[in-house]
């Protein structure tokens, strides 16, 4: 793997670079027999930068690694190359090899740039009459040229039409390169229709080039090809966005969001939305000026943080839902209700999985209070008690589960068990006859119950999951009553992913109370078979959210009572890796107990 310009690149991306490298399973190179190649300018960071972290966490985590500084091109390489390039012997061209390398101190690109220009100027030619290259040493020494390339560059842009300097500037705006779909919505517009024509100039002056490859579709896009053009350096990208004046730089950005703003309408934008979005928030003072275009350019900005969450870049969508939020009117809860409250949530989950719990409730805290019901809140509820599962505050998660469920229509049902089954004789004659039901149920007469659509069961069965765990630590004795709960709602409503995860709370409370018997074996049998039985129904759901929980309660809970090795098997290593972190403890404390 080779990362260039690790200059440019944030903590996060080198933490998880050095997370691979790291990795001891590949043996003493790390990184499971990773070849890592990163290379950066040492004259584009400071002594703070990340790049110096990063490299001492490799050294302090033994993690073999080797640093090159690379230089320019020195005098007699570079004579050599030109001597090369240009079919003479070195001695013949050392005194032009002299005044390139003090005017580029070898740097390989200024060098290629600084003889473009040369030629471009007449002042290296080639002579049909001598049949070899000839050149004025005198007038190339006296030629006036910073120790910069953008000077070069910039000089070189300036002598463009003006069309295809156009083209220069609107390009570097959108950074590195430019993909296919979003010139297929400029070149669309009046002002930007010969846009094309001007990016084959460039590809044929060597300002930039194509590369195939369908990386940023766009689904109304005509094109098939999928191309992105891309300049041929950053320094070439940095000289193209100096054509725009300082001071005009702001109202070009301004003039390009307005246009795409209102070519972009109603289309599938697909990944073309990023930069389409990232123009919009940089011209953003023409957006606050029209409240219709600021709902619009929210939407956008929410379409490009829900792509984002979809590739699990929650920093990058943290970013685009913040800045949707704030084109919001004051009253968009009242004229804007169901996108508020879905910026709101996603908002609220981006901030919560980068660790800004603070933000998170803000987020949960204004759906709470202006949601119009139960229904519209309760996802807003389920984040709220994975940031107090998440804080450590288990017992507030505990009690927002039971408001939550009381809403949904549990309250009868929680004031009449909860405080009267806990541990009495008629839980326990509940128990006996749940668990007689369940052994001689099949995983064909599980799976004939007619599952019930209605979004309220799933809801009041995944707080009841949820609850389980929360309870283990906060109110032990209510685990129980509540997985026989979800067993009754199991059987009368159909299994869900979430019956299947009441089915194994249930085993694995039964098989924790057994535990404490002397004939343990007698007493888990029938634990065992209900938790079997579940398993055999996790194939015909949908259950990629909740593996797993689901593989840590079984192997973890249950199946070492019948089968000691189930806990240790290869294969569920990267199940494990997947556990929530506060199940941890009790995971640790269950394999001291196989051990002993």
């Amino acid at each position: 793997l080779f990362l260039d310009d690790l200059q440019w690149c944030d903590y996060s991306a080198l933490t998880l670079i050095e997370g691979i490298l790291a990795d001891k399973e590949g043996g003493n190179c790390g990184g499971s027999c990773l070849f890592f190649v990163g290379s950066y300018r040492s004259n584009e960071v400071k002594g703070d930068h990340s790049i110096y972290r990063f490299m001492d966490n490799l050294d302090r985590r033994n993690v073999l690694s080797t640093k090159l500084s690379l230089f320019g091109v020195n005098y007699n390489d570079l004579n050599t190359m030109i001597s090369d390039a240009m079919g003479l012997f070195p001695r013949l061209c050392s005194n032009l090899s002299d005044i390139v390398f003090r005017k580029t101190k070898g740097n390989p690109f200024f060098v290629l740039e600084f003889l473009r220009s040369l030629v471009d100027g007449n002042l290296l030619e080639y002579s049909v009459r001598k049949r070899r290259w000839i050149w004025d040493d005198q007038a190339i020494a006296a030629m006036d040229i910073t120790d910069n390339v953008l000077s070069l560059l910039t000089n070189k842009m300036n002598q463009l039409s003006e069309r295809v300097q156009s083209t220069l500037k609107v390009v570097s705006c959108f950074g590195f390169g430019i993909h296919e779909s979003v010139i297929d919505l400029l070149s669309a517009t009046t002002q930007y229709s010969n846009i094309r024509e001007g990016l084959d100039e460039l590809i044929w002056d060597s300002f930039m080039v194509t590369v195939a490859g369908d990386s940023m579709p766009s689904s109304d896009s005509k094109s098939s090809s999928g191309r992105t053009w891309k300049f041929v350096h950053d320094k070439v990208r940095e000289a193209a966005y100096c054509l725009i004046l300082e001071d005009d730089k702001d109202q070009y950005h301004e003039d390009l969001a307005q246009v795409l703003h209102s070519v972009s309408k109603g289309k599938k934008l697909g990944n073309a939305v990023f930069p389409i979005v990232d123009q919009i928030n940089r011209g953003l003072q023409s957006v606050l000026q029209a409240p219709a275009m600021c709902i619009a350019s929210a939407e956008l900005n929410l379409e490009a943080g829900v792509k984002c969450c979809e590739q699990s870049d929650f920093s990058t969508s943290n970013t685009y839902l913040t800045k949707a939020l704030s084109l919001l009117p004051n009253e968009a809860w009242a004229s804007h209700y169901n996108l508020s409250l879905q910026m709101h949530f996603l908002s609220a989950k981006s901030a919560y999985s980068c660790g800004d719990s603070e933000k998170a409730c803000k987020a949960v805290r204004a759906i709470l209070k202006e949601g119009s019901c139960i229904e519209d809140k309760v996802d807003a509820y389920f984040l709220l008690v994975n940031i107090f599962q998440a804080r450590e505050e288990a017992e507030n998660a505990y009690l927002t589960c039971l408001e939550v469920l009381a809403d949904l229509g549990e309250k009868d049902v929680l004031n009449d068990r909860l405080p009267d089954y806990c541990d009495g004789k008629e839980l326990a004659s509940m128990v006996a006859e749940i668990t007689k039901n369940l052994e001689c149920k099949t995983k064909k007469e599980m799976s004939a119950i007619k599952v019930d659509g209605a979004l309220k069961i799933s809801y009041i069965m995944k707080f009841y999951s949820f609850m389980t765990i929360v309870a283990y630590f906060v109110k032990p004795e209510v685990v129980l009553p509540i997985c026989c709960r979800m067993v009754e709602l199991t059987l009368a409503h159909g299994v869900t992913k979430h019956s299947v995860m009441g089915l194994l709370q249930y085993s694995a409370a039964l098989c924790q109370r057994s535990s404490c018997k002397t004939e343990i074996a007698s007493h888990v049998q029938a634990p065992c078979i209900i938790a079997k039985l579940a398993m055999s129904l996790l194939n015909r759901i949908e259950s990629s959210d909740i593996i797993g929980r689901v593989y840590f309660i079984y192997y973890g809970l249950i199946g070492w009572f019948t089968d000691l090795f189930l806990f240790f098997q290869p294969s569920l290593k990267p199940c494990i890796i997947s556990v929530p972190t506060y199940f941890l403890d009790s995971s640790f404390c269950r394999t001291d107990t196989i051990l002993w």
